[in-house]
């Protein structure tokens, strides 16, 4: 084994049981090489093993974080406009759409109200600038904090 073979082997991670246990959501990630640019995308498998891993969400741009909110709705995080911000897809990994836009955007750990119908991460956050404009220029401003998105079926 080779520095390139540790470079450029795929990594996996980030596991998410389905809520009737049926399918597994992950992260599998892979390093270009020449770049060194890395990519996350959303693989599913089935969790009894009867198939093999197949690309759930995937692009150019990293998707990660997924979260089971129900059987056919996922939220995951994106950077395809740019900042990470949240999104949703239907259980096919379908038809997503963004469901935040924080100029600081998203970051993990994401996670699921119970009954699905809430989400919490993380944000860098500035609670003491009243518009987004200042928020990215002033560092005077800048905090973390925990944000909660209500999203409706």
């Amino acid at each position: 084994m080779a520095l390139d073979d540790l470079l450029t082997a795929v990594r996996v991670g980030d596991p998410q049981l389905s809520p009737d246990g049926r399918r597994v959501l992950f992260v599998r990630t892979t390093t270009d090489l020449a770049s060194g640019k890395r990519n996350a995308d959303i693989w599913t498998v089935p969790a009894d093993g009867s198939a093999p891993p197949r690309p759930f969400i995937e692009g150019p741009k990293g998707d990660d974080s997924p979260r089971f909110l129900s059987n056919d709705r996922i939220a995951f995080v994106s950077t395809r406009d740019g900042a990470p911000q949240l999104y949703v897809a239907d259980g096919e990994g379908k038809n997503a759409r963004a469901i935040t836009t924080l100029g600081a955007g998203v970051q993990p750990p994401i996670v699921v109200s119970p009954d699905g119908r809430m989400v919490a991460f993380v944000s860098d956050a500035y609670p003491r600038c009243a518009d987004e404009a200042p928020k990215r220029a002033n560092k005077n401003c800048a905090g973390r904090d925990v944000l909660n998105v209500r999203w409706e079926k």
